[in-house]
């Protein structure tokens, strides 16, 4: 093939933001050879997934104008741009066309790239392969074109095969292409970041050109949209699958690059391939940073308990903003421990951000008399609760603790300018309903959603050696071994510990891993050794904290099965796990579609 050049842009694009995706887009532009091909990832001038801003007709009017501006833009004879975007066919030939009613039960838009040059349309590319699974559904909004009316498009003496995303998951539109006479194929997409995603394309990518024997270019969304989040993956592999090009995940960098059969000087060195723990922090940070400074926040704060969870949402907020714009609030109560709020300053301390300490124990004291007026204390006393807190010896008692804290820091977040409120509870956490609603359950976003609390730990172990790039957070130890160390506890009562009222961790993460990750069902669990009172326990309580999960904050999705867009349960189903059931043999994992 001739040497194809290439200028892959890699800038975040914001869901709705028409006329600014298109300037960001026509700003990149500017930096190509007037030679190369300007390539975006999927549907990046909509952002990705606009939803149902695409049933908006005023919308869809601007999206059309802002389709004819970018074509009309490359009439200045620069480089040409292969850019993502819904599509209806008949604006190729009328720019004032719209659907005025549109059926909202039947989708009347394609998932297309445009190729631009010379102030025309070159060619339209339609997406064959529309996904309906986990968070997306493409079939909503989008028609599924017809794979053999597609073909290559002839570009500068170039034949070009594009691919939309899955379309390359399948060797079946390439095929056609190649016959067609394709010389090389161009993958843009819109796939979300998971720990194994850059392995399962690069080797999607490998079967293709081994069926095939042409050279590709894969080109990915960057950036977090809400908990979705986009790594930016951009790679380049020759005819024998050799990778000529790799850059770095989850950073903004557009770069010129030259797709040719002989090694070409000026191109990109490749990228450092990172550990799946470097990949998750990296990709938390870019979510906590693309959520908050275009909602409006360049500050959070958050309450510091001394506990693992805190600590380490203290240390990816700080990675993401800067110490300075991170306050971190300490709410003891005389079931504090000394050795609670020495790690929680200590952790402070280490990472620079602002601290503040606020009892709240005269705050509890003082809703212990009408609290008890009106509803009494129901059970024994604790032993070790004395005078106004025998008041208060349940569960409403404690949770009159973490409601408190809650209140205030709401109240910090309204005073500070520019501040959210991160809550700072877990995955494992949230599935069994091991959290205060209107209490540490406050919050705008909660980066540790989607990770259960063994991934936290390791997690918090991999920050204390590593120092990613970008991070805004100090090098070297961040949290004392003592927080790993020290068994996890609310504090919410003398001698507390999570495991009065959860099984290990260990094993209640295990059994969750397979409740949601692989779908198993709890007869399924069983059988992987887990006893089955405890199986029969966990999923008890997982059904029943759905009505919590509803009102949780928003956070990352970091897995297969994050709650929110992917876990769909009732909060009133009446189906239960059968202890007396004979446990049946689990079937092998059917794989979710990738993306």
């Amino acid at each position: 093939m001739k040497d194809l050049p290439l200028f892959l842009v890699r800038n975040r694009p914001w869901i709705g933001d028409l006329a600014g995706n298109g300037t960001r887009l026509l700003r990149e532009r500017e930096k190509a050879s007037p030679d190369a091909l300007v390539m975006t990832g999927e549907l990046y001038l909509s952002g990705y997934p606009a939803q149902d801003l695409l049933h908006r007709k005023t919308f869809l009017r601007s999206l059309r104008e802002q389709i004819h501006r970018l074509v009309e833009a490359t009439a200045d004879g620069g480089a040409a741009i292969l850019f993502g975007t819904p599509w209806m066919d008949e604006w190729q030939t009328d720019k004032t066309s719209l659907i005025e009613q549109p059926d909202l039960e039947q989708p009347f838009l394609y998932n297309v790239m445009i190729l631009a040059d010379k102030g025309k349309i070159v060619g339209v590319r339609k997406k064959t392969n529309l996904i309906n699974a986990g968070v997306f559904d493409e079939k909503r909004y989008f028609i599924p074109a017809d794979a053999e009316s597609q073909t290559p498009l002839e570009w500068r003496g170039h034949k070009l095969a594009i691919l939309i995303c899955q379309d390359a998951w399948s060797a079946t539109p390439l095929d056609h292409l190649k016959q067609a006479g394709a010389e090389c194929f161009l993958v843009a997409s819109a796939s979300l970041w998971d720990s194994e995603k850059s392995a399962v394309r690069l080797s999607i990518l490998q079967d293709r050109i081994g069926e095939s024997g042409l050279p590709c270019v894969y080109l990915n969304l960057v950036g977090a949209q809400e908990d979705l989040i986009f790594d930016g993956e951009a790679m380049a592999l020759n005819g024998r699958a050799v990778l000529l090009l790799r850059l770095p995940l989850f950073q903004e960098q557009s770069v010129a690059f030259c797709l040719a059969d002989k090694p070409v000087a000026n191109n990109p060195p490749l990228a450092e391939v990172l550990s799946p723990q470097a990949e998750r922090y990296a990709a938390i940070v870019s979510a906590v940073r693309d959520y908050l400074l275009p909602s409006g926040f360049d500050k959070a704060v958050l309450g510091l308990s001394g506990g693992i969870d805190s600590a380490l949402t203290l240390g990816l907020a700080v990675d993401a903003l800067g110490g300075e714009r991170v306050t971190a609030v300490l709410l003891p109560t005389a079931f504090t421990s000394a050795e609670s709020r020495e790690d929680a300053l200590a952790t402070a301390q280490v990472l620079g951000a602002k601290t503040h300490e606020i009892s709240i124990e005269s705050l509890r004291l003082a809703i212990a008399e009408p609290l008890a007026a009106v509803a009494p204390a129901v059970g024994a006393s604790h032993p070790d609760l004395k005078g106004s807190d025998q008041v208060l010896p349940d569960i409403a008692g404690e949770n009159i603790q973490p409601r408190l804290r809650g209140l205030l820091l709401m109240a910090l977040s309204n005073r500070l300018p520019g501040t959210i409120l991160l809550a700072t509870g877990n995955k494992s956490e949230f599935a069994v309903g091991y959290a205060t609603l209107y209490g540490d359950m406050c919050g705008g976003y909660a980066p540790l959603k989607d990770l259960y609390k063994t991934q936290v730990y390791a997690l918090a172990r991999w920050r204390n050696h590593h120092r990613p790039a970008g991070a805004f957070g100090p090098a070297g130890e961040i949290f004392r071994e003592r927080l790993f160390t020290k068994p996890p506890t609310a504090e919410l009562r003398p001698g507390q510990t999570d495991q009065d009222s959860l099984p290990p961790y260990e094993t209640l993460d295990k059994i969750l891993y397979l409740l949601l990750e692989e779908r198993l069902d709890p007869e399924e669990v069983v059988l992987t050794g887990v006893p089955q009172e405890t199986v029969a326990f966990v999923w008890r309580i997982l059904c029943a904290s759905e009505y919590k999960r509803r009102q949780a904050p928003m956070g990352p999705r970091l897995s297969r099965m994050a709650f929110g867009r992917e876990w769909r349960w009732h909060t009133q189903a009446r189906f239960d796990f059968d202890e007396t059931a004979t446990p049946v043999s689990a079937p092998v994992p059917v794989p979710t579609p990738v993306k």
